[in-house]
């Protein structure tokens, strides 16, 4: 049938030149936002006289709060939205595992020691999954769907697991007795298929995809992250006093945590003037829940 008339007045599927903007008065979103806050208990703070793999390659003064149980400021809901989307896909996952692994064991809790050398390392913590059959262990990380392009090369050169899971899941692998250690992204957005089509990605890696290496090529890397740990740990029991702001891979302390920023200097032997190497700024101070008590304690180590 010929169109006889133009139907001008239907809505169109484009929005005008101010755009379409989403309604200021939530209703769904408030009740979601709630209802997080109703299921997600802040934990309750408390000293600590043990290490947690968690805490793997993360900044000195940090390890000092978890050790001596500072409490962070609460987590926003786009903090506890993150974490139950994260939970959620750590269930499946461990289910997915179990069912494909009858030998499989998920959520493996641990409070024991670890000796390395002749110190002995108080450990708590759990492995997301280890296969026995495979001798394999491996930590499930949820991701965002930037940080998973940059991962598996997406945008350039893959950039692969971030070294802090690989050391935390080597602790695992130490635990559970497991020669080989693997971190498992699953994106929280997945890949393009033109894109997929263009990298040559399977239909699996547009989401998901792993880092697996024998615990004996990075164990020296993960016995002396577990050594940092707990001499940052016995820095506070032993004489209260919280570790400097370093962070593993910076050259300097941390000197501005309000934004992570730090300044490298150093001075010429020739003319005895001060002059900067490097300046650089660390992302994790914007995220961590210390952020404010730490600025308040000032910088290098604090004796309390």
């Amino acid at each position: 049938m010929p169109i006889t008339s133009f139907h001008d007045d239907l809505p169109s599927k484009r929005p005008g030149p101010e755009g379409l903007k989403h309604d200021g008065n939530s209703v769904f979103g408030t009740t979601l936002v709630d209802w997080l806050a109703a299921t997600n208990e802040p934990r309750e703070p408390k000293e600590r006289e043990y290490i947690r793999p968690s805490d793997a390659l993360s900044c000195a003064r940090k390890v000092s709060y978890v050790a001596n149980g500072t409490a962070g400021t609460e987590m926003e809901p786009s903090g506890m939205w993150n974490v139950t989307l994260g939970n959620n896909i750590h269930q499946m996952m461990g289910e997915a595992t179990k069912a494909a692994y009858p030998d499989a064991q998920v959520e493996v809790q641990f409070d024991t020691t670890i000796s390395i050398g002749d110190v002995d390392v108080p450990v708590v913590s759990y492995v997301d999954a280890f296969i026995p059959s495979l001798g394999l262990v491996t930590d499930f990380k949820s991701i965002g769907g930037f940080g998973y392009k940059m991962a598996i090369g997406e945008r350039g050169t893959p950039q692969g697991a971030k070294p802090e899971h690989l050391i935390q899941a080597g602790i695992g692998a130490l635990l559970c007795g497991a020669s080989k250690v693997s971190v498992t992204y699953i994106s929280k957005e997945a890949i393009s298929i033109a894109v997929a089509n263009r990298k040559g990605f399977s239909e699996t890696e547009r989401f998901c995809a792993e880092w697996t290496v024998d615990l004996d090529d990075i164990r020296p890397q993960v016995e002396a992250e577990i050594l940092r740990l707990w001499g940052i740990n016995r820095l506070w029991h032993d004489e209260h006093t919280l570790a400097s702001r370093k962070v593993p891979g910076i050259p300097v302390e941390i000197s501005a945590p309000r934004d992570g920023s730090y300044v490298q200097k150093e001075i010429d032997p020739n003319t005895g003037i001060e002059i900067v190497l490097a300046t650089g700024s660390y992302w994790g101070c914007n995220y961590c829940s210390y952020q404010q008590v730490c600025i308040s304690d000032g910088g290098g180590r604090v004796t309390k």
